[in-house]
């Protein structure tokens, strides 16, 4: 998109409104928050630009509220440590967004969740990395994949909400448990991670494979779950 403009969300809206799907972010930092990319458009950074909310977390940071299909590449997120603190993190996937990429996206020290996508299906995380979350790094949604990268909490690193999802080739690390499944969460693939502790594995989750990771404490509470080819440490 041609043009120069001081607010993300200023450009995603003109953007938009012209017909132009692909915006892209110039390095620097922005201190407003993005609240909404819209269905089939890309924000791009160029640089890696920092999205900046330093005040608290009473509002994420970056929002996705309606958009499916959207992409979001090379964008940096950042929230003061000790702000006001609630359940908003610091980028939010909206209820029934879906089909969407994170790629090579980083949150630090958000005061609650670092990525939620609990209520998002079919999102792809791409080299993402999320650093020093208060309560969860992600918060992964049905169907939802993660490839590469890595996720750290003061809390749990990632948590798995539903069914069919897919992780593979990523690091976690957690104060309490790095990755926790709950009851809803079937049929996932954990594949290849690096997992800096256990996975605590609810009563009733089925079908779970975890091949050729590495733990550095065992598995909780496997119930049925394929386990086979790990390296608990």
């Amino acid at each position: 998109m041609a043009g120069h403009v001081w607010k993300i969300q200023d450009a995603i809206n003109m953007a938009y409104n012209a017909g132009v799907r692909v915006v892209e972010v110039l390095r620097g930092t922005y201190g407003r928050p993005v609240t909404e990319l819209y269905t089939g458009m890309t924000l791009r950074g160029r640089g890696n630009p920092t999205i900046s909310n330093t005040a608290n977390t009473s509002a994420a940071a970056f929002t996705v509220v309606t958009g499916d299909s959207v992409t979001v590449d090379g964008i940096s997120v950042y929230t003061a440590p000790g702000g006001a603190g609630n359940s908003k993190a610091a980028v939010t996937l909206g209820i029934g967004a879906s089909r969407g990429i994170l790629r090579n996206v980083e949150v630090l020290n958000s005061d609650t969740w670092g990525i939620g996508a609990g209520a998002c299906s079919l999102w792809t995380f791409e080299n993402c990395r999320v650093r020093a979350a208060d309560t969860y790094g992600i918060y992964l949604g049905p169907y939802g994949a993660i490839q590469g990268g890595s996720y750290n909490s003061a809390g749990t690193a990632m948590v798995v909400q539903d069914k069919s999802a897919s992780v593979l080739q990523a690091t976690f690390s957690g104060a309490a448990s790095p990755v926790k499944l709950i009851e809803t969460a079937d049929s996932l693939r954990f594949i290849g991670n690096n997992v800096v502790g256990g996975v605590g594995i609810a009563n009733g989750v089925v079908k779970a494979a975890f091949l050729g990771n590495r733990f550095t404490s065992a598995l909780q509470d496997s119930g049925t779950s394929t386990i086979s080819a790990n390296n608990i440490e």
